[in-house]
Order: structure tokens, then C-alpha cells, then sequence
């Protein structure tokens, strides 16, 4: 949250001395700061690899669960798991 305050902070006095900068945001920084609803494909931005890997899993033609051992559960603070909703 400091490096939130400092950046702003350095705008600010930017903005007040008139002085022109380019600051180089992330696209999905940008997204969250304007109040758009962040995507799947927004990951891309944030994390190519991830994103590159999440994306071969699903178009891969077979089946993820048996052929590559991958299934994407989450565990309840109590140890259970719940029941994942088909898409």
C-alpha cells in the first residue's frame, strides 16, 4: 500500500509541477484502476506463462484429468473440498 501512496505521490507533484511523463502501466493494472472487470485473457498480461500453460490445458484434446493428473479443486480453512460446478 506504501509503494501505492509513494507512486501517487510522485504523479501528484508530476501533475502539479507540469512536468510530462509517460508512466508505462501494466494493461491489467490499467483494467483494475478504471474499474473493469478483469478477464481470463487479462492473465496474458500479468503472467504470459501461466497464462500460455492454463491455455494449453484448455485445448488440449484429451483428457486433462486422467492423461496430464491435473484437476483444479480448492480446499475449504476446515480440510473439505467443494463441489466444483460443471461449465
Amino acid at each position: 500500500l506504501s509503494l501505492f501512496q509513494l507512486a501517487g505521490t510522485v504523479l501528484g507533484k508530476c501533475i502539479f509541477d507540469g512536468v510530462v511523463i509517460e508512466p508505462q502501466f501494466a494493461p491489467f493494472f490499467l483494467a483494475k484502476i478504471l474499474g473493469r472487470v478483469l478477464t481470463y485473457y487479462d492473465l496474458q498480461s500479468l503472467d504470459s506463462e501461466l497464462f500460455r500453460n492454463l491455455q494449453m490445458a484448455k485445448e488440449y484434446p484429451g483428457d486433462v484429468e486422467n492423461d496430464l493428473c491435473l484437476n483444479f479443486t480448492v480446499a475449504k480453512s476446515d480440510g473439505t473440498e467443494p463441489e466444483l460446478i460443471p461449465d
